[in-house]
């Protein structure tokens, strides 16, 4: 069994609880490393345990496999090392609280806006040296309900997800990036709320351990 961490920004149901006097409670970065045979089946595991703890998903930072963790993704004090090995040994998911935020003062959208590192098998063919690729994404629902039109839309597309990185409220995003999808996907996106869509993709390979080289 592998093990996959997401370090992301969560409302608890008891976080005014959790401020002193005076303060007012907004959201919390928080780091986990899930245990699960693969990511797709990892984000599921995380988001039902999110569900099931009143915690409501805001934003996702970086997700995906231990190998392409970098500590800035959490800048606070944390042993990923141990993380991962409790996480391991329990077989349950292993959670790191960040800092405590204000409230956003940022009007939002509605649309929730991100890229997803995705494998598609259909792209492999012989001497092709495709490993993967990064898709923009965007969904008329908020983030953690995109979470799980992302893992759907990836099961009924065959295609595997790997990782997910700045996953917003769109306010936050580059508005180039979702006026590039509007303009692949726009009637969908449109229409129908709930209805995930992709941006265009940049496909990579795998030249060596830890590195990425864009084929487009």
């Amino acid at each position: 069994m592998n093990s996959y961490y997401f370090s992301l920004f969560g409302v608890r149901a008891d976080g005014p609880s959790r401020v002193a006097e005076g303060d007012v409670y907004g959201s919390e970065a928080l780091l986990f490393v899930v245990p699960d045979v693969g990511f797709a089946n990892a984000l599921k595991a995380l988001v039902a345990a999110a569900r099931d703890n009143d915690l409501e998903i805001d934003r996702v930072v970086s997700a995906g496999s231990p190998k392409a963790f970098e500590p800035e993704v959490f800048p606070f004090p944390h042993d990923f090392k141990t993380m991962m090995e409790d996480a391991k040994n329990s077989g349950e998911i292993c959670a790191r609280d960040g800092d405590i935020y204000g409230p956003l003062t940022d009007k939002l959208s509605g649309v929730t806006l991100g890229f997803a590192d995705i494998y598609d098998p259909s792209r492999l063919v012989d001497g092709h040296p495709y490993e993967g690729e990064i898709v923009a994404f965007a969904i008329k629902a908020a983030p953690h309900i995109a979470l799980e039109g992302l893992a759907l839309r990836c099961e009924t597309e065959n295609l595997t997800l790997k990782g997910i990185d700045d996953m917003a409220d769109a306010v936050f995003g580059d508005p180039d990036v979702l006026r590039e999808i509007l303009a692949i996907d726009g009637n969908k996106f449109s229409l129908t709320r709930g209805q995930l869509c992709w941006g265009i993709s940049h496909t990579y390979e795998r030249e060596t351990e830890g590195e990425q080289r864009p084929l487009n």
